[in-house]
């Protein structure tokens, strides 16, 4: 509803802001009865019951013997209905939230139900510990995340980041927010996740028991399971780049839903490292920021006429597109740091590497050679992180935070060092590659003397303007 002259009510976003909250609510209350029912197999016979009811009697008595197991296990049935919790506030009216009682007990009452049907699962057992953990956690994030809204008085609308805009533009900002909540769990789904060291050491290698691999060479093997991949990210980011665009209006354009679908992807591809099923892929940021990108230019082509020819300004340009060229180049640093992308056999190598051949002192091994070709390979080092260092510069000098120029350099630096440093002890796992802390310290002088040039370019600029 709309007064001329005046923005659009608040209450209709708030309402709106709700709805995206009761998405959320609903997922966390299904992904709680996926974890807590699978593999789905139900035994009714007298034994299997009689033998899940005699283990729910057996929690109902405190342990002899308190291991670290136990109290691992307890905390993490606390933390499993926590974010059911901390949304459930969110989507009732405020009338609803406070005292409310129905949102204090549902987090029992689902695992009351859950612990219920247990007694019939094959490979799951019913326990009083487990169900008085869940209700804690439950009521613990329901009761403060109210306290929280109501002192500091805030409205559902927040979930949706801004209220200002068409009602057409907020719509499009809810359903976006739904639509990437639910993508992200979903795509880690079933959720057999495990991070031991040697199971992720596996799918690097592309062998052992797990279907899913873990891909960091750009360059291949671009089989067919590799591009199916790389489709299915371009076609899922596509809803969220529409959606995006729609939701910015006038402020939007390509740029920015193609960081959105980069930093989604790189989001999913990370957290999936941890689930053996799913195949982590590093081009597929890249395959889902053209899927975004394609998604908004196709909101563009349905906008209005007037809406179409709205451009971003030069600035916003900038500082749409510098995120996406320095992750472009860090992906080109990676190719030549890590390559061949043949990686030792086990953990154990990669340990045995760092201790026994790693050389810790720096430019040591140059003073010894004094060779041409050791002074190349330090150029060499060096140059490769001056463009990464420029472009660090020029993203700091057009944020919208204003840094004064030695906190930029010194950020910028901090940057530049922590990428270096990771590619450089990432060469440990490499066949034929070795970590050197001369690189290291080369890469920091490469990124110090991008950062003096895109300071020199920004002062060479306002001299111009002046």
């Amino acid at each position: 509803m709309l007064v001329h002259g005046m923005k659009p009510y608040v209450h209709d976003h708030d309402r709106l802001g709700r709805r995206v909250a009761l998405g959320w609510t609903l997922l966390a209350a299904l992904l709680i009865v996926f974890v807590s029912l699978a593999p789905f197999r139900f035994d009714a016979s007298p034994a299997a019951v009689e033998r899940n009811i005699g283990v729910f009697k057996a929690s109902l008595l405190w342990p002899r013997d308190v291991t670290w197991h136990w109290v691992r296990d307890l905390a993490t049935n606390f933390v499993f209905y926590l974010p059911l919790g901390l949304l459930l506030p969110w989507a009732q009216r405020p009338r609803h939230r406070s005292g409310s009682i129905f949102g204090l007990s549902l987090g029992a009452l689902l695992s009351l139900a859950l612990e219920a049907l247990q007694v019939f699962a094959v490979a799951r057992y019913p326990s009083f510990t487990d169900w008085l953990m869940n209700s804690a956690g439950h009521a613990f994030g329901y009761g403060i995340m109210a306290i929280i809204i109501g002192h500091y008085r805030l409205g559902p609308a927040i979930l949706l980041g801004r209220r200002e805009g068409t009602s057409r533009e907020r719509l499009a900002a809810g359903l976006r927010t739904l639509y990437l909540s639910l993508l992200v769990p979903l795509s880690l789904l079933p959720l057999d996740i495990s991070v031991q060291a040697i199971r992720l050491w596996e799918r690097l290698q592309g062998g052992g028991d797990a279907a899913g691999r873990i891909l960091l060479d750009p360059t291949g093997p671009w089989d067919a399971e590799r591009l199916a991949g790389m489709v299915r990210a371009f076609a899922l980011l596509l809803p969220a780049g529409f959606l995006d665009r729609l939701a910015r209006g006038r402020r939007g354009g390509l740029l920015q839903a193609m960081l959105l679908g980069a930093v989604v992807a790189l989001l999913i591809e990370s957290a999936q490292l941890v689930v053996l099923s799913r195949t982590s892929d590093v081009m597929q940021p890249l395959a889902a920021a053209l899927g975004a990108g394609f998604g908004a230019l196709a909101a563009m082509l349905l906008l209005a006429p007037a809406d179409r020819a709205a451009e971003l300004a030069p600035a916003e340009r900038r500082r749409a597109i510098l995120p996406l060229a320095i992750l472009g180049y860090c992906l080109i640093l990676m190719v030549v740091s890590w390559r061949p992308f043949e990686f030792l056999d086990s953990p154990m190598a990669v340990a045995r590497k760092l201790r026994f051949e790693t050389s810790w002192i720096p430019y040591l091994h140059y003073l010894h050679t004094r060779s041409l070709a050791s002074w190349l390979d330090i150029g060499r080092e060096i140059g490769w992180y001056i463009p990464l260092g420029l472009l660090m510069g020029l993203w700091l000098d057009h944020g919208r935070v204003r840094w004064r120029a030695r906190v930029r350099v010194a950020l910028g630096l901090a940057l530049v060092l922590a990428v270096g440093i990771f590619f450089e002890l990432g060469q440990s796992m490499i066949v034929g590659r070795y970590v050197d802390l001369t690189d290291m310290l080369n890469h920091g002088l490469g990124g110090l003397a991008g950062l003096i040039l895109a300071r020199l370019l920004r002062s060479e600029t306002r001299v111009g303007q002046k």
